[in-house]
């Protein structure tokens, strides 16, 4: 579990610039009523960080993501700067987006996977399970469990 949240701390260092600027992108659009226009796969920006389980480094800029979405609604420093602590305040798990969490949580999940198949080093015994990313929810939506206030909640908008 010590690595699992040391590469999370990495992961969340290295994708704060980007969640900032969106958060900040986000609060503008909705203080202007207008939109964001920046469309967000499903997967973090692959030439933003490198991702290994020896070490998870970013490699971009506040230009760079602006060049990399450049309908999005504009954000200056400034802007960006006046956000920054409502951003900070939050738990990480409010701050950053669940998709690339998601994504964070499978490739971690893979990685347990290779290492028992191969090296063994956190897992003794080989394994034929395998996270698909494309139907990940699907595999593992039949070991959550529904919460007593999700149920609460879905019978009072029903």
């Amino acid at each position: 579990m010590d690595i699992f949240q040391k590469r999370q701390k990495e992961f969340h260092k290295d994708t704060s610039l980007f969640n900032l600027l969106y958060f900040s992108a986000k609060r503008k659009a909705m203080e202007n009523n207008t939109i964001v226009n920046a469309s967000l796969n499903d997967k973090f920006v692959k030439e933003f960080i490198s991702f290994s389980f020896d070490s998870i480094t970013s490699n971009y800029t506040l230009e760079d993501i602006r060049s990399k979405f450049p309908d999005a609604i504009e954000i200056s420093e400034e802007e960006i700067e006046t956000y920054k602590e409502d951003f900070y305040a939050k738990k990480p798990i409010l701050r950053f987006r669940g998709k690339y969490e998601f994504e964070f949580m499978l490739k971690y999940i893979n990685f347990i996977i290779d290492d028992a198949n191969k090296t063994k080093s956190i897992l003794n015994k080989k394994t034929k399970f395998r996270i698909d990313p494309a139907i990940a929810l699907s595999q593992l939506s039949q070991y959550a469990e529904t919460s007593s206030s999700l149920r609460e909640f879905l019978q009072t908008c029903a």
